[in-house]
């Protein structure tokens, strides 16, 4: 299901940070958006590694969201 992310860049933490190894920033045009693409991320984790994120911040105002994986964090 496409959830129509813009501006999609991953950043390569590996050698700057120790909390984790990539960082993608993406943009969504409303706070709907913002959601579904939060909550398709959540979920996509959960089925592909079968544990859910470690933790997701602004969910409920949707102005941004942070999901973080560990090794990935999705700022949207």
């Amino acid at each position: 299901m496409e959830k129509k992310a813009t501006d999609v860049a991953i950043l390569d933490m590996r050698e700057l940070a120790s909390y984790t190894d990539f960082f993608v920033l993406c943009s969504a045009s409303n706070r709907r958006q913002v959601q579904a693409i939060a909550r398709f991320l959540r979920k996509m984790g959960k089925d592909e590694t079968g544990e859910p994120a470690k933790g997701t911040e602004g969910l409920e105002a949707a102005r941004w969201v942070l999901v973080d994986f560990n090794d990935v964090v999705v700022h949207i």
